[in-house]
């Protein structure tokens, strides 16, 4: 994994607008299937073909906990979604036989269990994370994080400690970036609408984080559809 500085010099070097994940938003690529929400998997398309074509238009980061976070509870997540479709075919069948009972004619029976759509929407994700430049653990971001447990600030305020991993990694890239004179663009986006928003229908940056985003010029944003507009991908 590289250090905070080499990646740093990446974004100064290419340059290129850089996108900071969350663990959140990666099991939502997969978990749009079972909660219906395609609009997801559409924006992680986009972010995956920016990210990956022939010359790419963002740089992905990631910090060294979230490969951690996501092997940790994508297996539950993909579960979800067997279930979910699952549950489909066995509403399909029972409205084919139904259907042949009161006298239709219905059209061809579909296993949509046969797709294997779960695998699917997991490589998605799995793929945008091999992608990001994953940042090697970095001492101090872990100790600033146990320093806002302790103070119960945001995103600790409730206790965990992970989410203030990912974004004292994020800021203190961020920071490198400027002092380097870069003027990129860097977004955070996270769904992760309890630590992180103002509200839980208000996806704007809690108050009392601003100021820290503002001091590297780092923009947050509660989805990864927002954040694309604004990093024009």
């Amino acid at each position: 994994m590289p250090l905070i500085a080499q990646v740093a010099a990446e974004v100064v070097a290419r340059p290129l607008p850089l996108l900071c994940l969350d663990t959140c938003d990666l099991l939502d690529v997969i978990q749009s299937v079972s909660d219906r929400l395609p609009g997801k998997l559409e924006y992680a398309g986009r972010i995956l073909a920016a990210a990956t074509g022939p010359s790419p238009s963002v740089l992905l980061a990631s910090s060294f906990l979230i490969p951690i976070e996501f092997a940790q509870n994508v297996t539950g997540v993909v579960d979800e979604v067997v279930r979910a479709i699952q549950d489909t075919d066995d509403r399909i069948e029972f409205l084919i036989s139904a259907s042949l009972l009161a006298g239709l004619i219905p059209p061809a029976s579909i296993r949509l269990s046969a797709l294997d759509l779960p695998a699917a929407v997991r490589s998605i994700a799995g793929r945008i994370l091999s992608v990001a430049r994953v940042l090697d653990r970095d001492a101090t971001c872990v100790d600033r994080a146990l320093e806002r447990v302790v103070r119960k600030d945001r995103p600790s305020h409730r206790g965990g400690v992970k989410d203030s991993v990912h974004l004292e990694h994020y800021l203190e890239l961020a920071r490198h970036v400027r002092a380097l004179g870069a003027t990129s663009k860097i977004a955070f986006a996270s769904a992760n609408s309890d630590d992180f928003w103002e509200g839980k229908k208000n996806s704007d940056l809690h108050h009392s984080l601003r100021s820290e985003f503002g001091a590297v010029d780092m923009r947050f944003f509660g989805s990864w559809q927002a954040a694309c507009g604004w990093l024009g991908i």
